[in-house]
């Protein structure tokens, strides 16, 4: 709300002495409506409330990073030191809520990639929190595995292997996309992990996936468990007919049964069951372990540090005075 402050008065500027760069933002919807909230003094609530409001509030956010690279206005990322800073998404798991209650809560950070605005900024804070978590999911994209896409990712991940080795996964996406010419899910898994991990990751640690047919097929399945069928008018609805049954899919989606059973069958496909059972509810019901662990691991790498810093100081008391000014 501070920004937006600042960028009415970068508006009013601009209205005088560059009303071009403001009739340009206005051809864009989105920006359009960002404008005239900033102009008519409208701010962001501390809290939104149902999946349209936070959509447009998330998606709010994001134009007015835009917004300020256009107008030329700083975004405050550095106010974003610290992880409790950020806004936070609360939502019931669906694939956790039938597991027994723990000491901890799940909580998803998603970190920027290596081309987002503010990744630079937010470059410390990132490291601090891949330290401490219980795991670390890194997404990799199956079909630009063996391009540099993805270096900046691998580079994070090698950086903290000292104190994450145990609790590092990767995620291949796209694994869809895969055809008869690409490799199958045991070459990825040990291409990962020995190539482009470096042996810093186990092969059982990489998952090859495919979010779209995951959130397609949870989707359909969450829309059943709650109201019997699958609202035809919603424009995913057709997405994932499609995928669950291919381009004639008309018919099928009047049986529920048949329904349930694509959406069965797509999930499977998607992968996503590996990881949520050995990665992610495993961390939610081991949640005080982890933190254990993960702490351990730290002091481990500390006493590392220790050792070899006395070590050298007793090499060099032992040495005489002309050796050690040379």
């Amino acid at each position: 709300n501070d920004l937006l402050a600042h960028l009415h008065k970068a508006i009013q500027a601009h209205q005088k002495s560059q009303p071009e760069i403001l009739q340009d933002l206005a051809n864009d919807a989105d920006m359009r409506q960002l404008l005239a909230q900033i102009q008519q003094g409208q701010v962001f609530a501390s809290q939104y409330q149902g999946e349209a409001g936070i959509f447009e509030f998330l998606k709010g956010l994001n134009d007015l990073v835009r917004l300020s690279s256009t107008l030329e206005v700083d975004f405050p990322f550095d106010q974003y030191a610290t992880v409790d800073a950020f806004p936070v998404i609360e939502v019931e798991f669906s694939h956790l809520k039938n597991t027994p209650a723990t000491q901890g809560r799940l909580t998803l950070l998603d970190t920027p990639g290596p081309n987002e605005a503010g990744q630079a900024h937010l470059r410390a804070m990132l490291k601090d929190q891949l330290k401490k978590s219980s795991a670390v999911l890194a997404v990799l994209d199956y079909t630009q595995l063996k391009s540099n896409a993805d270096e900046e990712v691998r580079q994070n991940l090698l950086e903290i292997a000292d104190t994450a080795k145990d609790r590092m996964y990767a995620l291949i996406n796209k694994f869809d996309q895969k055809d008869r010419h690409g490799d199958d899910a045991d070459s990825v898994k040990r291409y990962v992990a020995q190539t482009l991990m470096k042996g810093v990751m186990a092969a059982e640690h990489v998952f090859p996936v495919s979010s779209k047919h995951g959130y397609l097929a949870s989707r359909s399945r969450n829309e059943l468990a709650r109201h019997g069928q699958l609202n035809v008018q919603e424009p995913w609805v057709k997405d994932f007919a499609e995928e669950a049954f291919g381009r004639l899919w008309g018919k099928c989606l009047q049986d529920p049964q048949e329904v349930q059973d694509g959406a069965d069958v797509l999930w499977q496909e998607s992968g996503f069951s590996l990881p949520l059972e050995q990665v992610v509810v495993r961390a939610h019901q081991n949640a005080a372990l982890e933190a254990l662990r993960s702490a351990a691991s730290k002091l481990m790498k500390w006493t590392k540090d220790g050792e070899d810093f006395f070590k050298v100081g007793a090499a060099a008391l032992q040495k005489d005075a002309k050796v050690l000014k040379d």
